[in-house]
């Protein structure tokens, strides 16, 4: 991020839209829209419902997906080929990677959720323990 901001490209690019008379106005309106106390809170409001409305797809979407793996884990083929994938050092590399992406940790966050369910949490320690003896 800092490598982009420091580029003389990027400081051009700011410099023009500094000096956009549109931006300027368009800037202008919202410092005026925050101030009239009725407008700012409507607008924390809106924020506030589209940040709910984020997090509960991303809840669904790492509930589907991991309904979806646990499917496809039952099948063998699948089990061997991701057991290979786990050795992998460049894989498990990856992984690591991701694990830093605060993406990826909402994510993980969203399937802890899934986690309180008996049955679904019951099938993934089943999962998880093939796993580790298949390494």
């Amino acid at each position: 991020c800092q490598k982009k901001m420091q580029s003389p490209d990027f400081q051009k690019k700011m410099k023009e839209l500094g000096e956009n008379k549109e931006f300027k106005e368009g800037v202008k309106k919202s410092v005026d829209m925050m101030k009239d106390p009725t407008t700012a809170a409507r607008l924390e409001a809106q924020m506030e419902h589209m940040v709910k409305v984020g997090q509960e797809t991303i809840k669904k979407g790492a509930n589907s997906a991991m309904e979806e793996a646990m499917a496809s884990m039952a099948n063998p083929e699948v089990m061997a080929e991701m057991t290979k994938m786990l050795k992998d050092p460049n894989f498990q590399q990856q992984i690591a990677g991701m694990a830093k992406d605060p993406s990826f940790k909402n994510y993980i966050s969203a399937m802890q959720d899934m986690m309180k369910d008996p049955e679904k949490k019951e099938r993934l320690e089943k999962i998880s323990q093939t796993v580790r003896a298949a390494l």
